[in-house]
């Protein structure tokens, strides 16, 4: 149990089991409203055009990476709902592999890479994580930020500096990373604390600027006119102290597990304060630039109308480093300082070592178990309906013409909801079949005008009428 390999092998299964136990619920979560929409967005335009996107940071395509995921399940799976929920649980892991990875480099303590990744492996807040399939751009782009951290850290602390295709990987990690979500555009800001925290003197500023400047570039496109979102309320950033302010306050308070109304501005601020005083008393660079990241990382969202605590899954990585080294670097100091005994031995199973891992594991089972503020139980009603009208067009089995244009009376989904076209064109494979739903018509529709029209007779749905047409027919597909 003292080799480096058995080290490995017994946090992977603690952490990577304890997540698996946790977020097992996760597992039964089906597609709701976002995905429908994601899948639409992500399998409507050519293949050529993701593929372009993918490769460059500087398009309006709306989050190709994301985008190339859904595109890639979809087409292997179908509408299925589990192959999606077993690509985010395995991104879940792969990102407490790479939390252990960096806070262990960086830190050069194999016990904070552990805690690191044991705090990284639940949060009762993080209901968007496991409930909705949609932030699987967050995971994602968690994923790819992390690995692009890793990638040059690695590079970095071997004493080398980048070279030849190793510019290469960077780019690529970094430009798929800022295409799964904004949150990526950290990166640079974080790379250059690296170098300036941890290379002073001899830092190597060339890769943080080279993509600050892509970074800046990316913003100026995602944002402009061009842009899927452009001129969207929902999306419209204000740069204001209170915006700022009262948003990080409620990410704040759901960190902390808050109840009721919440921290105060005030105590906020006095958490941040004592992070930083906290970095600033222990001198160590590792506490600093995870103070940094946990700091800075909601910056992207955190101007825009509020989405809910799930943007916090990147910026919970620095939080989880800095909290490791706080509990390790605090027991050592009691340890040595207050107890007087000589520092522990270097191998990881020490007792000592272990019962902080332990109480770790222990605090995050019973702080979700008691907290009043969990949603952990709560499912989205469009995943039902969404379900529901899937089985009822596989039942009906009805083929339609290529690029048909259909009517439906009545449904299940709310009167001015646009997922119905959405999961129409998914089950069908046609990208240019019409809809239309007599609640979201101004004028009465015309029942000849369409290729089939439906209605729902109890709960089964039938056909009211069809029209001969000698297009190629399409079935409907799971």
């Amino acid at each position: 149990m003292r080799s480096p390999r058995s080290h490995f092998i017994v946090v992977a299964l603690l952490t990577g089991g304890f997540s698996l136990w946790w977020t097992r619920f996760s597992l039964g979560t089906r597609l709701g409203n976002d995905d429908v929409m994601n899948l639409n967005y992500a399998w409507g335009p050519p293949l050529y055009r993701l593929i372009a996107a993918l490769f460059l940071p500087f398009t309006p395509f709306y989050r190709p990476s994301g985008a190339a995921l859904y595109r890639l399940i979809f087409d292997l799976f179908g509408l299925n709902f589990l192959p999606f929920r077993i690509a985010v649980q395995v991104m879940l892991l792969v990102n407490l592999y790479l939390i252990w990875r960096l806070a262990k480099i960086l830190s050069g303590s194999t016990e904070i890479g552990a805690v690191a990744a044991l705090l990284y492996s639940f949060h009762g807040r993080l209901t968007g994580i496991y409930l909705n399939n949609g932030t699987i751009y967050d995971v994602l782009c968690a994923t790819l930020t992390l690995a692009a951290l890793l990638y040059y850290v690695s590079i970095r602390e071997s004493g080398r500096r980048l070279r030849g295709q190793q510019w290469v990987w960077l780019y690529l990690l970094f430009t798929f990373a800022l295409n799964a979500k904004e949150m990526a555009a950290v990166i640079p800001v974080l790379l250059f604390l690296y170098e300036a925290f941890y290379h002073g003197r001899s830092m190597r500023p060339l890769a943080p600027i080279v993509l600050t400047a892509a970074t800046l570039i990316a913003a100026g496109v995602k944002t402009g006119p061009r842009a899927l979102f452009h001129g969207n309320p929902a999306y419209a950033a204000t740069f204001t102290p209170d915006q700022f302010l009262e948003h990080s306050r409620r990410l704040m308070t759901h960190l902390v597990y808050g109840t009721n109304d919440g921290l105060t501005i005030q105590q906020m601020i006095a958490i941040w304060i004592a992070v930083l005083a906290i970095a600033a008393v222990s001198g160590r660079k590792f506490l600093w630039f995870a103070a940094s990241f946990a700091l800075l990382a909601p910056l992207p969202v955190i101007f825009i109308p509020y989405r809910g605590f799930f943007v916090m899954y990147l910026p919970l990585a620095g939080w989880v480093m800095f909290v490791a080294g706080v509990l390790v670097g605090g027991r050592n100091w009691l340890w040595t300082r207050v107890w007087k005994r000589p520092p522990l031995p270097s191998n990881p199973f020490e007792p000592e070592r272990v019962f902080l891992f332990l109480a770790v594991a222990f605090l995050m089972v019973w702080i979700p178990a008691h907290d009043e503020g969990s949603e952990l139980n709560y499912r989205d009603p469009s995943q039902i309906y969404i379900r529901r009208t899937k089985k009822d067009i596989l039942a009906l089995n009805e083929p339609l013409p290529k690029h048909a244009k259909v009517l439906i009376l009545h449904d299940r989904y709310p009167a001015d909801s646009y997922a119905p076209i959405q999961t129409w064109r998914l089950v069908y494979r046609d990208r240019d079949l019409w809809l239309d739903r007599p609640t979201m018509m101004k004028h009465p529709p015309n029942a000849a005008e369409y290729d089939r029209v439906f209605d729902y007779v109890g709960d089964r749905l039938v056909v009211v009428r069809a029209r001969p047409g000698s297009s190629p027919l399409i079935r409907p597909r799971s």
